[in-house]
């Protein structure tokens, strides 16, 4: 435990974060009640996360349960298409015993769901409030601000509030991270493989591995991806080729149905690279066109990222590179939406820890992170113009930010110094 003495006050950029938090949010909820009970408008200010609660809460959850009456068979791909990997689905089926058959099944299972995620979350939270004891918070001042930020964190509620998939990735990620920062690779491998198996953008994670040539350490996450994924297609599907070969399919409606068109509502929550392009080339070329842009948005990103991480990224120091690559992973993807920010709060509670050891030789790069941290994770769900939400592509503005400012000022921490060391 750290000598240093517990600070009675929070560090300037913990302080602006919740102040400009708590604004976005109070001016969120604000328009929505003005819109809705002065002027009079519906629709789009029904509440802050997507209109109608009866209809839309939990409906990520909700809209598979049907499909879990016939796992392990191929019926099990009738109906609504299957738009995640195997994996991500298959710890689902451990809400649905035994299969709920009525409303009141239903709600508890839904309510189990929301118990493991609530769950999860006050363990990451126990987790981060003791990093930020031994580096001299103290005890009050930490719960304030640790139950404060849970308060006003958008993704969290909005992940809760759909019941999406998102949260398995999100608790096998900071496994993985915790382990990465201890320094201890192989469990840290087996944790990105089986995110990356989950929803595959997390690969991108595995240059943290790549930049200080811990080839081994990749491999284990590859074999990782594949041990995973084989037993999930089987569990969904006894016939292994059909599995496989109707998830691509689901993936491919999902192509369609979401990354080729721009969806009124969704794309409100949709804070992607690529679906800011679509904004701006609105009205949308025919689906053949977009399905040629897509490819070459997808080569594009590919061919960049790697040549900056190849000329800038692997010689930054490690929470330089987290950051980097936390928001690639949910910015570069065709669709993300806002649940996925879940995973910013890895390179936020870093940054918050350099907040408390190194404040002065990072002042003004910390104000600007916590400033488009405060943006990019609170409620903007009223940015709406001619029926059209658009918070979602200001966020992905902020994102850029966020990475341009990773790439150009490099955050030391004074912990696990066998990380700071640059790949050479």
């Amino acid at each position: 435990m750290s000598t240093t003495t517990a600070r009675t006050s929070l560090p300037r950029p913990l302080l602006w974060f919740l102040f400009q938090s708590a604004f976005w949010t109070s001016l969120c909820l604000g328009t929505e009640v003005v819109c809705k009970f002065i002027l009079h408008l519906n629709y789009e200010y029904v509440n802050p996360v997507l209109p109608g609660l009866r209809d839309t809460l939990w409906v990520d959850f909700r809209s598979y349960i049907p499909k879990f009456a016939y796992i392990h068979s191929r019926a099990f791909y009738d109906g609504a298409a299957l738009t995640y990997p195997a994996t991500t689905v298959v710890p689902f089926a451990f809400f649905l015993i035994p299969y709920p058959h009525g409303r009141v099944q239903i709600l508890l299972a839904c309510l189990r769901l929301c118990s493991v995620i609530a769950a999860g979350a006050f363990i990451m939270l126990v987790g981060f409030r003791c990093g930020l004891l031994r580096r001299g918070m103290s005890k009050p001042e930490a719960v304030r601000f640790l139950l404060a930020t849970l308060f006003l964190s958008f993704p969290f509620w909005f992940l809760l509030y759909t019941g999406n998939f998102e949260f398995t990735v999100w608790f096998v990620l900071v496994g993985a991270f915790y382990f990465f920062w201890k320094g201890d690779d192989p469990p840290a491998a087996v944790l990105f493989g089986l995110a990356a198996a989950m929803k595959i953008f997390p690969v991108i994670l595995l240059g943290l591995f790549i930049a200080r040539r811990q080839l081994k350490a990749v491999a284990i996450a590859i074999v990782t991806a594949v041990a995973v994924t084989v037993p999930s297609l089987w569990i969904l599907c006894p016939d292994i080729h059909v599995s496989w070969k109707l998830t691509n399919d689901a993936i491919g409606y999902t192509r369609n149905f979401y990354m080729l068109t721009l969806r009124p509502i969704e794309s409100g929550f949709d804070h992607t690279l690529f679906v800011l392009i679509k904004r701006l080339l609105l009205p949308l070329p025919p689906p053949a066109q977009m399905d040629k842009l897509l490819h070459i948005y997808l080569v594009v990103v590919a061919i960049g990222g790697v040549l900056i991480f190849i000329f800038r990224i692997r010689f930054l120091p490690v929470i330089n590179q987290i950051l980097c690559f936390v928001v690639a992973m949910i910015t570069l993807t065709p669709v993300s939406y806002d649940y996925t920010l879940i995973h910013l709060y890895i390179p936020f509670a870093l940054l918050c820890f350099v907040s408390l050891e190194r404040f002065e030789e990072n002042k003004r790069a910390l104000l600007i992170a916590f400033s488009l941290f405060a943006f990019v994770l609170s409620a903007q769900s009223e940015f709406i113009l001619h029926g059209l939400r658009f918070a979602g592509q200001l966020k992905a503005l902020g994102l850029l930010l966020l990475f341009v400012l990773a790439l150009v000022h490099p955050f030391h921490s004074s912990s696990n110094q066998h990380l700071q060391e640059h790949a050479q």
